[in-house]
């Protein structure tokens, strides 16, 4: 009975950390992260502090990926995660993979410029280059953050404007940002004009249409703008 009772244990206890650990890394993943994020907002609320949240991804990481092949890619990304937990650890802040190059950080701050500060620290150690197999790799990241209560009281808001700023940190080579409420409405305008200009594409709803140009001393048309409608 006890050696079963033992091999439940431990079935149990590899499947809680199938479903809460991140395999190549060793880090919480998503599902931990949430978790982790939904406990600290619950101190952070009874204390009257506050809760930074940060997701952080890496330029290049596709193409390197594809270049190097996915077994370096993998060491490459277990490297990036025992530097960033490492990091982390003197932050006195939380560490997840998310999922791909991507991470989240979880980090109590007395202010948003504190919050600033360390994660401008932690960015500044991140880049740089990483070695696998004697080959040097730059890597330059990318932080969104967003901060509790300031931005967001709960955790699924938090998260997707970590996400929004951390895009935004990225298109706009910025390297760190914090979330703005004009991020989030850019994101969703872009998101449906995508969708309309994919639907008029299947609809044959685009039309051509040439807008001349004067020139201004002669009166003559000498030129015209194409426009797509």
């Amino acid at each position: 009975i006890g050696a079963m009772r033992r091999e439940v244990q431990e079935r149990e206890a590899a499947l809680h950390h199938l479903a809460f650990y991140d395999d190549l890394t060793g880090l919480p993943n998503r599902n931990q992260f949430r978790i982790d994020l939904s406990d600290q907002i619950e101190e952070a609320r009874q204390d009257g502090a506050r809760v930074a949240v940060a997701m952080v991804d890496f330029d290049r990481f596709k193409e390197i990926n594809d270049t190097l092949g996915h077994y370096l890619g993998d060491r490459l990304l277990a490297g990036i995660a025992a530097k960033l937990e490492t990091t982390a650890a003197g932050l006195q802040a939380r560490v997840a993979r998310l999922g791909g190059d991507e991470f989240g950080l979880l980090l109590s701050a007395a202010s948003i410029h504190e919050a600033r500060e360390k994660l401008e620290k932690l960015r500044a150690i991140l880049c740089g280059a990483l070695e696998i197999d004697d080959l040097r790799i730059d890597i330059e990241a990318n932080v969104g953050i967003t901060v509790f209560p300031d931005q967001g009281g709960d955790t699924e808001t938090l998260l997707q404007q970590a996400e929004v700023a951390m895009y935004v940190a990225k298109e706009r080579r910025l390297g760190l940002t914090f979330y703005e409420t004009s991020q989030n409405r850019h994101s969703i305008q872009r998101l449906g004009l995508m969708s309309d200009l994919r639907q008029a594409v299947e609809d044959d709803g685009l039309e051509l249409r040439f807008q001349p140009k004067l020139d201004l001393e002669t009166g003559a048309v000498d030129q015209a703008e194409v426009l797509v409608r």
